[in-house]
């Protein structure tokens, strides 16, 4: 009888095991940056893609150092992102953010990525905050391109100004 309930309690084991190397699988395919952390907002999932948008991988520093490890930054891309306004902070304190565009500018970067953010408190089956989740992708060609298109726009405007004098002279 032990036998069998040791053999029963080790093929539970194993299906645990394949399911969890499944989701970590399935965690790592992911597009887009993937982040969790716990209620105490410790990072314990950090998927590849996260890594390669900030050039860097997970950290075990406390939330309020995340804007300095990481380089964040708020939307005017000079403003150092206060710990307090991070979408996964404000997820874990059970707080959704449906977008937030950030700056990402480091050391382990070439250059600055910008990125769209959307951020979701963790609830457990039981209506209990369990933790935070964000997820956010790259758009730096966005941000380039209506830059571009914000100085095209300009250029035409002074343009347009100059033409009256240009036509009297």
């Amino acid at each position: 009888e032990l036998l069998k309930i040791n053999r029963q309690f080790q093929l539970e084991i194993t299906e645990r095991q394949q399911s969890e190397a499944y989701l970590r699988a399935v965690f790592e395919s992911v597009g887009d940056g993937l982040i969790v952390a716990n209620g105490k907002c410790r990072i314990v999932l950090f998927n590849k893609a996260a890594e390669v948008i900030f050039g860097i991988g997970q950290t075990d520093a406390e939330p309020e150092a995340w804007p300095e490890v990481y380089g964040i930054y708020l939307s005017d891309g000079r403003t150092p992102c206060p710990a307090v306004e991070l979408p996964l902070v404000r997820a874990v304190q059970g707080e959704p953010v449906d977008h937030a565009e950030l700056m990402i500018r480091n050391a382990f970067l070439v250059e600055p990525v910008w990125v769209a953010c959307r951020a979701t408190p963790i609830i457990d089956h039981n209506g209990a905050l369990q933790g935070g989740v964000m997820v956010f992708h790259d758009i730096t060609a966005r941000k380039r391109a209506e830059e571009e298109f914000r100085l095209s726009e300009q250029r035409l405007r002074n343009l347009l100004d100059c033409l009256p004098q240009m036509a009297q002279a």
